[in-house]
């Protein structure tokens, strides 16, 4: 059975906060710990947010993010699968953002795809994106979808307090929810 799976890109496929903290931290001192996070607002962990609102929307952050552990991997080995793999991702505030996800998705997946299929659109409309499931580390990307779309979330410690939404721990863990996942629709 072949899924559509639409996939967040900043915080679940990409390292977006630890690079957003590595450069605030070279720029302001401050010390600024991942582990002190503790939701998505920049003024709920950074003193200086306007700093910190000018690296992420500068040219050339998200063209340069990191991959997080394993994403690469387990995307690639879903897509070989026969899994329609859609990246559903919210641009920033930077004139460039849609084009330097595209440009990271040719870097990373050229192999995999020509041109990966990329969907970028503010958060509150990624609910009107249709899929079987969606991955996305802000929960409130996940309120009223589709029916049809199962909402995950990808667990962050800005997420940690969110209820009442299924959770995945890493990128193995996604690859065996979808297994079983196929298995349960198949036997329905």
């Amino acid at each position: 059975m072949s899924l559509t799976i639409l996939l967040d890109m900043d915080g679940v496929v990409t390292n977006f906060i630890p690079a957003l903290i590595e450069q605030y931290n070279f720029l302001t001192n401050e010390g600024v710990k991942e582990e002190n996070i503790n939701g998505f607002g920049l003024n709920d962990f950074f003193q200086d947010s306007f700093t910190a609102k000018k690296i992420k929307d500068g040219v050339g952050f998200l063209r340069n993010l990191q991959p997080t552990e394993n994403s690469i991997e387990a995307i690639t080995l879903l897509k070989t699968q026969g899994h329609d793999i859609v990246f559903v991702s919210s641009p920033t505030n930077c004139p460039t953002a849609a084009h330097e996800k595209r440009e990271w998705l040719n870097y990373y997946f050229s192999k995999v795809w020509r041109r990966a299929p990329l969907i970028t659109t503010p958060p509150e409309y990624k609910k009107y994106v249709r899929g079987d499931l969606l991955l996305d580390d802000d929960p409130k990307n996940l309120k009223d979808l589709h029916a049809t779309t199962k909402p995950l979330l990808w667990h962050t410690k800005q997420n940690a307090s969110a209820v009442g939404l299924e959770r995945i721990y890493s990128w193995d863990h996604f690859i065996e929810w979808v297994k079983e996942y196929e298995n349960e629709s198949i036997q329905i």
